[in-house]
């Protein structure tokens, strides 16, 4: 502090009473808060010196007043103009608790967090001045929320289980629950390796590998085949089972297939569906001129093949 002696006579010399103690009191606090004077105690005669001419600062109380009220005030204004230049005799009072600042030197608390005067240097993790609710006092920002500085809790990659670049609510960063996916599932080569998930406490979790005999892994990539022990029945009208308990649409005519339930027709004939069961000697369902319909084989050396002649004369 700048008031370098507190000592003060309670005497009542000054006459004119305190109210003339009121109009000198600014000066006296400039006069303390620049360095060119301090609070001295009275002296014997009762007089003062002038207190903007620099030297020692005097104190007065009216008859029954303590004078250690006039300290209290000259140390308010004083305090009031710890930033004013040596040599300069004007006083910028300090801003209060919510007030918006730039530098703590504006404060009265002599903090100034997140741009908002406050009551402390809430400089913690996850701490903030400026909730709404709150504005002025220092509390932890809400979970889930950001950060208000872009120092606090930096986001890590979400295979690593670390920070969300999110505050937990109690001064401290967010990091995934326990059980929250860090690695997908994947399976190549007949082996799966499940998902992995986080602990809860920063840590990937993966699970042993598995290996998906007798279907080996299923088309997807990220699964075993399962087969379908229940068949169609699983599947909801006009779709079929897959082979991995998976529905799919069945078929239109010419259309690959490897079984008549792929076929909405009913019938895979000559690995395409096909209009009708055209299992005879002489028939097929997957000529490039009638693909999906069951028709005879023709001859392609212009011959008889199965009683139907291609010759123009015949």
């Amino acid at each position: 502090m700048w008031l370098e002696q507190r000592r003060v006579a309670e005497k009542t010399k000054f006459s004119k009473g305190r109210s003339h103690v009121q109009s000198w009191l600014f000066w006296a606090a400039v006069a303390v808060g620049c360095g060119r004077g301090s609070i001295v105690s009275l002296p014997a005669d009762g007089g003062r010196r002038d207190v903007q001419g620099g030297g020692d600062v005097y104190v007065y109380a009216e008859s029954g007043e303590s004078a250690d009220s006039s300290v209290a005030d000259i140390a308010l204004v004083a305090d009031a103009a710890s930033d004013v230049p040596a040599g300069t005799d004007s006083v910028v009072s300090r801003k209060p608790l919510a007030a918006a600042c730039s530098s703590a030197a504006e404060c009265a608390s002599g903090f100034c967090a997140d741009g908002i005067c406050c009551q402390s240097s809430c400089a913690g993790l996850c701490q903030t001045c400026s909730i709404p609710s709150s504005i002025g006092t220092c509390t932890f920002v809400a979970a889930g929320a950001s950060p208000s500085r872009t120092t606090d809790c930096p986001a890590s990659a979400p295979s690593s289980c670390g920070e969300t670049g999110l505050c937990d609510g109690e001064g401290g960063c967010l990091r995934p629950p326990k059980g929250a996916l860090c690695a997908p599932a994947s399976c190549s080569g007949g082996v799966l390796t499940p998902s992995s998930v986080c602990d809860g406490a920063g840590t990937c979790v993966h699970p042993p590998a598995l290996g998906c005999g007798p279907y080996g892994c299923a088309a997807s990539g990220h699964s075993c085949n399962r087969g379908c022990p229940g068949g169609d029945s699983i599947c909801p009208s006009g779709a079929y089972c897959t082979g991995d308990e998976e529905c799919v649409s069945k078929k239109a005519l010419g259309n690959a297939c490897a079984g008549d339930h792929e076929c909405l027709s009913g019938h895979c004939a000559n690995q395409v569906c096909c209009e009708s069961v055209c299992n005879g000697p002489c028939e097929s369902c997957n000529q490039m001129v009638s693909m999906g319909q069951c028709k005879p084989l023709f001859a392609v050396d212009g011959g008889l093949s199965c009683g139907i002649s291609l010759d123009a004369g015949d």
